[in-house]
């Protein structure tokens, strides 16, 4: 509530004009109480010109009640949207600088339930919540005091009940929190299904997954449905209550209010207008009632929300060197580095080499030995357990991560498009770019020829993972791109993976061309598209098992020759 608040108090004007019309409002309300009291006495001893008088001034007053509660609504409105806002933008700013990992290891689903669904809880309890926290407690405070003006006695016999009832209310308000939360858990794996059943689609349909991941989905949805009854039961029962301590409210004032009257000792005007009042207390009371239900379901998701807020964001260092010239200080410099996703299970053991200025080091070998994770730890995703990585002569740790990177273009072997044009696609991250740059990093991609093919050339919109193109015309895209940012290291991620023969020997060579004066890690399946490398690193169980040029690891005839022999072998299986 105290991390909520801070948010609130970025807004405390608007908290101030709803808390001065709620104020002419009370005034108001009272005064029409005052005025039905007079009215009613006025009645009864026949005074018709009073009457008139003071049924002026309640006319006059309504047009003040309208205008007030008018203010009171736009400014609660407004309060909560702005902190939603505010909730939001501080929720995706943070997301952006969580480490890769983080991302890694929680559900997509997971994710957006937590920044989408909860925080829009979080706003439907501030919409409310500035009433029942500031307002609200103020009225009840106002309205009892008017109400003791007329009738202490009155007034202790009309509220008796609620010191019985609100503690019952409160405990099953707790149990309401915990049910709520689970029921956002259970919300944030209905996401996660979803999620995979779209993101997956074409494996759900070639492998005929629709009727188990229905079911999976079913039992899930039966999970949510099953908490959600608890937690209403929960809801209901605590406003049962709040509704108990109404009516007997209610009631007694009038048995007792009425009794009081008979004996002439109270005024009919005055138990009329205690009634009115109190009927006006008791509204906000039960509002109260909803507000320790909603607050809970809030706390819940203020839980789940500020769970992601309070994640470490990945550790950034302050060095900012962007005119790295040595030729003696290797670009890149792994030293005895081990690192593992899964504890006792190492990716990377004790792995060390360098790249220099200029250098196209290659790095191959079987799955899963390693090579992704060095190029995932060279771009700072991830950071080893043991050993040191330096980029251009300092330790990625004291790098400026924006800095480092805007040095770096990775193409990765799984192409990302956004849902923008091809155009924007491509100048991500060189916004300053012109039309004919874009053309010309298309055209190193060899992808000039098929983005003027399509419908409206370079300012054909994208569709969803890349929908309206191929597999091989998106990786294009995305390479086109790395050539556009012209950062003076490239990291290669099987690049030409989803390219058919002939399209890989054209990025190949474009690939080359981009080469020329920059330092290139590149991780290929194909050997063959490596033969040229300076020094081919080849990569087992997280190990360099083999070191050297092409020609230098045949003559070994070791590892890297049984590779190069199961590439031809696939090669010429594949012509």
């Amino acid at each position: 509530m105290k991390r909520i608040l801070k948010y609130v108090n970025k807004r405390k004007y608007l908290v101030i004009l709803t808390f001065i019309s709620t104020v002419i409002v009370v005034l108001v309300d009272v005064a029409y109480a005052e005025i039905i009291r007079a009215i009613i006495n006025a009645t009864q001893k026949n005074d018709i010109s009073s009457i008139k008088q003071l049924i002026i001034l309640a006319a006059a007053l309504l047009p003040v009640t309208l205008i007030f509660v008018y203010l009171s609504g736009l400014c609660t409105s407004k309060f909560s949207n702005s902190v939603l806002r505010d909730i939001k933008d501080d929720s995706i700013k943070h997301v952006s600088k969580l480490p890769v990992s983080y991302l890694d290891h929680n559900k997509t689903g997971e994710i957006l339930s937590k920044l989408s669904n909860d925080t829009n809880r979080i706003q439907t309890f501030l919409k409310q919540g500035i009433n029942y926290t500031f307002i609200i407690p103020f009225m009840i405070l106002f309205y009892i005091v008017y109400m003791f003006y007329l009738s202490p006695l009155l007034l202790l016999i009309s509220f008796i009940s609620f010191p019985i009832l609100i503690p019952i209310s409160y405990k099953l308000s707790t149990k309401y929190k915990l049910s709520s939360k689970r029921y956002m858990e259970y919300m944030g794996k209905l996401n996660n299904s979803i999620n995979d059943m779209i993101g997956g689609i074409s494996i759900v349909k070639s492998f005929c997954l629709e009727s188990f991941l229905s079911k999976n989905y079913e039992k899930k949805l039966r999970q949510a449905t099953n908490q959600a009854r608890i937690t209403d039961k929960n809801l209901f029962g605590g406003r049962l209550a709040f509704e108990i301590a109404e009516k007997i409210s209610m009631i007694s004032c009038l048995i007792f209010g009425t009794y009081l009257c008979i004996n002439n000792s109270f005024e009919l005007g005055a138990l009329v207008a205690f009634f009115t009042i109190l009927g006006m207390s008791l509204n906000p009371i039960m509002d109260v009632s909803t507000m320790f239900f909603n607050a809970k379901s809030a706390m819940a998701a203020a839980e789940r929300v500020f769970s992601v807020l309070d994640y470490p964001v990945e550790e950034n260092g302050y060095y900012e060197n962007e005119n790295f010239n040595s030729d003696m200080i290797p670009i890149i410099k792994f030293d005895n580095v081990f690192f593992e996703y899964n504890e006792n299970v190492p990716v990377v053991n004790e792995l060390s080499f360098k790249v220099y200025k200029g250098q196209t080091v290659a790095i191959v070998g079987p799955s899963g030995g390693g090579k992704t994770s060095i190029l995932n730890m060279i771009c700072g995703f991830y950071k080893p357990q043991q050993g040191t990585i330096s980029f251009m002569g300092k330790n990625i740790n004291e790098w400026d991560n924006n800095l480092m990177r805007d040095n770096i273009a990775y193409v990765s072997q799984s192409s990302y498009l956004f849902p923008i044009s091809i155009a924007q696609n491509i100048a991500l991250g060189h916004e300053g770019c012109t039309h004919e740059e874009i053309v010309s990093a298309a055209k190193f991609a060899h992808a000039d020829d098929f983005i003027n093919d399509s419908s409206s050339g370079y300012d054909t919109i994208v569709e969803e993972r890349g929908g309206n193109f191929s597999g091989g015309q998106n990786q294009r895209m995305s390479i086109a791109r790395a050539f556009l940012k012209d950062a003076p290291v490239l990291l290669l991620d099987e690049a030409t993976a989803s390219l058919d023969r002939q399209s890989e020997l054209q990025i190949q060579e474009a690939i080359e061309n981009l080469s020329k004066n920059k330092t290139v890690v590149v991780v290929a399946h194909r050997i063959s598209t490596i033969q040229n490398a300076d020094v081919i690193l080849v990569l087992d169980k997280g190990c360099i098992q083999e070191k050297g040029t092409h020609s230098e690891l045949l003559d070994k005839n070791g590892v890297y020759t049984k590779l190069y022999s199961a590439t031809l072998n696939q090669e010429e299986v594949g012509e």
